[in-house]
């Protein structure tokens, strides 16, 4: 994503003088492709754990992760980093979920979650937003810091600048005619056929 507009990358990199702030995963955290974040099991089974031994395994104790901060976009994101956490967690390194979708993460039962009351995609603060997004990440770290137990919820008081009703249409289809449903099932179809691509060519890379 181009810096700020999801998250708040910028400011990110300026702690790095005092936080050494870096990303786990080899390629920088979870898979963003559909199809792989569908199948709970290589989920499960081999990216969560992949992610717990890339933060625990670093070349010194020096440079292993003290804690970690996950941010989720997509409904399968939220438990994608919800079950993270839990992992993560049992492995020794503190966590801290940034998360739209209060549902999903309080039913993975994780041991910090900040909620913000935002269309999905939106966790980390306000779309080229730096001021909430700074707000947010401080939120989330102190609340790495304070919660008093597990299960810990905090509620983000941001506030979606967009009009009043945006739940009541989020994702909804009212409005849509025949030709937009058309072309949205072209493109959905067109991201299956992309992920299907991808899985075929990991499988004969295995080969």
């Amino acid at each position: 994503t181009l810096a700020n507009d999801e998250y708040p990358m910028l400011d990110l990199e300026q702690r790095e003088f005092n936080y050494n702030v870096t990303t786990i995963g080899p390629d920088g955290g979870a898979p963003r492709n559909a199809f792989i974040q569908r199948r709970q099991p290589l989920i499960a089974g081999l990216i969560i754990p992949m992610l717990a031994l890339h933060a625990c395994s670093k070349p010194a104790p020096a440079d292993t992760s003290d804690a970690a901060v996950l941010v989720a976009n997509c409904p399968i994101c939220h438990q994608t980093m919800s079950l993270t956490a839990r992992v993560l967690e049992a492995a020794g390194i503190p966590t801290v979920v940034m998360g739209a979708a209060l549902d999903i993460v309080e039913h993975c039962g994780v041991p910090r979650f900040l909620f913000s009351d935002v269309p999905l995609g939106n966790a980390a603060g306000l779309p080229f937003d730096a001021a909430s997004q700074v707000a947010t990440l401080e939120m989330a770290l102190k609340l790495l810091e304070t919660a008093p137990g597990p299960r810990t919820t905090i509620r983000n008081p941001l506030v979606w600048p967009g009009p009043p009703g945006w739940r009541r249409v989020y994702l909804g289809l009212d409005g849509l005619t025949p030709e937009d449903l058309a072309r949205e099932r072209r493109a959905n179809d067109a991201t299956k056929a992309l992920a299907q691509e991808v899985r075929d060519a990991m499988l004969a890379n295995r080969g």
